[in-house]
């Protein structure tokens, strides 16, 4: 049976074609000439620009093939277990770091399949703590959780369930490729449904964690950008601020002037002032 599997695959990846051009000519063959001077997995851009843009992973030893680029999964990833989300534990290949094709001397960097599943009824929908399952407040969490037991290594491939509401996984992954801001603005009742460990009391909602304007630069705000701090301003809300002595606002049509620092001036003497960011952001779901 699994003989003849692997002959209709082969079949339909020969004979499958996207823009003109067969899946097998698309899918991602570590052994190709290309990689062979690659010390690490090639960039997005690079299995682009080639065209091996198509990763194919199977959990049979037996459908192994550089000619059609089918990976044996175990070779490649390391994976959490599926079921729950109390833990983040092993499934396959944990504690390995690196890849392990047969008859290949490459030493690339094993890649992290999570799983991010929970069989708990209501896990998405309006009002729910943290977002609901793909919200912030419980993904960006597990994330950190599984990093802390499989090395710190980042998933490469997350695995929802309920995808039907998935708007702030796709945001969680986005941050994970790009940085910027953690989100915010989700239902809580405590500091643990905030994926910045902060829960606005009064009002149930999560917000940035407060952190002192004077060690911008050294520490990183959950919630806020980079450049940015987190003080509470109205009815106790917190809200990301940019120190004022990182920028400065001229009146319309008038250049910006650089602020100026004498070189005897002790600049931690100065009390830093706060303004709000031109476009302030209060927690929200769709802006995090």
């Amino acid at each position: 049976i699994r003989s003849t599997i692997l002959a209709n695959l082969k079949n339909t990846f020969s004979n499958l074609f996207v823009n003109g051009v067969s899946l097998t000519d698309m899918t991602f063959k570590y052994d190709n000439d290309l990689w062979k001077n690659h010390n690490e997995w090639p960039t997005l851009n690079e299995m682009r620009s080639s065209g091996q843009r198509l990763f194919l992973f199977h959990d049979r030893t037996e459908f192994r093939s550089t000619e059609y680029g089918f990976m044996f999964r175990d070779d490649v990833m390391k994976e959490n277990f599926w079921e729950g989300l109390g833990d983040c534990t092993a499934r396959y290949q944990w504690n390995s770091d690196k890849v392990s094709f047969p008859n290949s001397y490459l030493s690339w960097s094993r890649l992290f399949f999570m799983n991010h599943f929970d069989s708990i009824v209501g896990t998405v929908g309006e009002g729910l703590l943290g977002g609901g399952i793909n919200g912030w407040g419980r993904l960006y969490p597990r994330i950190k959780q599984c990093m802390n037991s499989n090395g710190s290594i980042k998933p490469n491939f997350i695995s929802l369930d309920w995808v039907i509401q998935a708007e702030e996984a796709l945001e969680v992954a986005k941050y994970l490729n790009f940085g910027g801001r953690i989100g915010s603005g989700q239902v809580c009742v405590n500091d643990s449904h905030c994926a910045t460990e902060a829960c606005n009391k009064m009002l149930s909602l999560c917000q940035c964690k407060e952190c002192d304007v004077n060690l911008l630069g050294s520490i990183s705000c959950l919630g806020c950008e980079a450049d940015q701090y987190c003080a509470p301003v109205e009815n106790n809300l917190n809200e990301c601020l940019i120190s004022a002595a990182t920028i400065s606002i001229a009146p319309t049509g008038m250049p910006v002037k650089k602020p100026t620092i004498s070189p005897t001036a002790n600049p931690s003497s100065a009390s830093p002032t706060a303004m709000p960011v031109e476009a302030t952001v209060s927690p929200t779901t769709s802006h995090p």
